[in-house]
């Protein structure tokens, strides 16, 4: 368990890095993207916190084009129900693939599957011996649609995490079902 907390302590010290690391080797010119996304995403834990932050989802053309996307998605409730209050601090990093339906239609359907790690801050020493970090796999399925003439994509769904260790292992506020909602200004 040390060594999970460490690791997900690194990845949320420096997410911001890593997202800008992430989308600057996503510029190399051989990759050759179709479409770039850059976006906000406002997510919310059945019956616990909203979780907001931001999205990223890239597609290339040389790859099923406009169908199959890779996405890097980091929200924390920083962002939302802990700002300004004393509700507890807990982050989502995720690196995702997803593949959209009808991509000749505003109105896309899509299937994703996203992995990465969820870290809750306890903030206090009493409860530095409980679990406070979860590896997860999260499918979530829904829509998004394309604004007729505007670089602006709007996407809806739900998902659920799944924790890779057992329930003792996985921090306490971690809640399995969320929706999200994510609003896309098309880069490229």
């Amino acid at each position: 368990m040390l060594k999970m907390d460490r690791i997900t302590h690194l990845v949320g010290k420096y997410s911001v890095w890593l997202f800008l690391f992430y989308i600057s080797m996503l510029n190399m010119r051989k990759l050759d993207a179709q479409n770039a996304l850059l976006g906000l995403k406002f997510q919310k834990s059945h019956a616990m916190y909203w979780e907001n932050g931001l999205s990223f989802q890239y597609s290339f053309s040389k790859l099923k084009e406009g169908n199959l996307y890779f996405g890097l998605d980091i929200v924390t409730s920083s962002l939302g129900s802990a700002w300004q209050t004393n509700a507890l601090k807990q982050s989502n990093y995720t690196l995702s693939a997803a593949w959209f339906n009808r991509n000749d239609k505003n109105l896309q359907f899509y299937s994703r599957l996203a992995v990465g790690v969820f870290k809750a801050n306890l903030e206090f020493e009493i409860f530095e011996e409980l679990p406070s970090s979860a590896w997860i796999v999260s499918p979530d399925f829904g829509f998004r649609y394309n604004l007729p003439k505007l670089p602006i994509y709007l996407q809806t769904g739900v998902g659920y995490n799944l924790p890779l260790q057992s329930e003792i292992e996985t921090p306490g506020t971690f809640q399995p079902l969320y929706y999200h909602f994510s609003l896309y200004y098309k880069l490229k």
